[in-house]
């Protein structure tokens, strides 16, 4: 379902680089992707040391513990 999440990733648009509204625009457009991205990976954070059940292909759950 991750795959879902990084479809909705914002697309940021260019803008000109004449007026002061685009350089606030440009800097919320900054921080919009790298926020968006700490969402997601924030319930990553715990997986490691916890570990997470995978459904495996053969029916089994197992407890795994993804490193990124």
């Amino acid at each position: 379902m991750a795959i879902l999440l990084l479809w909705l990733l914002p697309i940021l648009p260019k803008l000109a680089k004449s007026s002061r509204a685009d350089k606030l625009q440009r800097l919320i457009n900054a921080g919009t992707l790298p926020g968006v991205l700490e969402l997601i990976l924030a319930t990553l954070n715990s997986t490691p040391r916890e570990g997470a059940p995978i459904d495996c292909a053969d029916g089994t759950i197992w407890q795994c513990f993804p490193i990124m």
